[in-house]
């Protein structure tokens, strides 16, 4: 399923030279009436996923609605924390967080820490390669920030599609004693192994099991999935990260 001919993006682009003109680098907090216009800017009928945005929590269901490659939310990241209760997730959303890296073109959103679930996802056209069933895999931060907060479980969502070629859930943690500068360089050597290989080569066949081995063997516990499973991701954050 492309989207290519369907997704015009000129509009989104054209802003983001203006904010960087008037803001000279600096990050950019979008408005609420911003965020429902430039993450749903591509669909003739935004009802659907606007409700969902807005929302104070969303399902698992819902968020895959969310990340679904052509009809889910585009440009901006969308962040917030979760509970599990009946054994089910219950995401809640802040929407009050998001903004854009102006020096590096970069969607963002700020995560709150104060609760130990806290998740956020890859717009689907953020995706590594979109057209070719390629979803976002993870940036270094992404990874880091479990070993400077190892109370927390981090969760990264990406593209929703049929049969993609890297995973579509991370779930990260980190041991209560990691050892944060040997977990850090470690993080580094492989994210700078896996963004070579990926963007530089579109290589997409990546030894997953030996980064969760290495990642364990420095105290980083590091789970993915392909598909948006509830049982699965319940089964890692209940019985292996807490």
């Amino acid at each position: 399923m492309s989207c290519e001919c369907s997704f015009d993006n000129k509009n989104f682009m054209e802003y983001l030279k203006k904010l960087k003109k008037k803001h000279k680098g600096k990050n950019y907090n979008f408005k609420q009436s911003e965020i429902i216009n430039f993450m749903t800017m591509h669909l003739k009928d935004n009802s659907k996923i606007k409700k969902l945005i807005l929302q104070k929590t969303i399902s698992l269901q819902e968020m895959k609605i969310l990340s679904t490659k052509c009809t889910g939310i585009v440009n901006l990241e969308l962040t917030g924390n979760g509970i599990i209760r009946n054994n089910k997730f219950i995401f809640h959303v802040n929407n009050n967080n998001v903004y854009l890296d102006l020096k590096n073109n970069i969607p963002n959103a700020d995560a709150d820490i104060s609760k130990k679930l806290v998740w956020h996802m890859h717009p689907w056209n953020i995706s590594v390669d979109h057209n070719d069933n390629v979803p976002s895999f993870f940036s270094y931060e992404d990874i880091r920030i479990s070993v400077n907060f190892p109370k927390n479980i981090f969760i990264i969502f990406n593209m929703n599609v049929r049969n993609p070629k890297l995973p579509v859930i991370y779930v990260v943690s980190a041991d209560k004693d990691v050892k944060k500068n040997k977990a850090k360089s470690v993080i580094k050597d492989l994210y700078v192994d896996i963004y070579e290989k990926i963007v530089d080569h579109n290589d997409y066949d990546i030894n997953l099991p030996m980064i969760k081995r290495k990642l364990k063997e420095v105290g980083v516990n590091f789970y993915y999935l392909m598909r948006y499973d509830e049982r699965s991701l319940l089964k890692i954050v209940m019985e292996r990260c807490v």
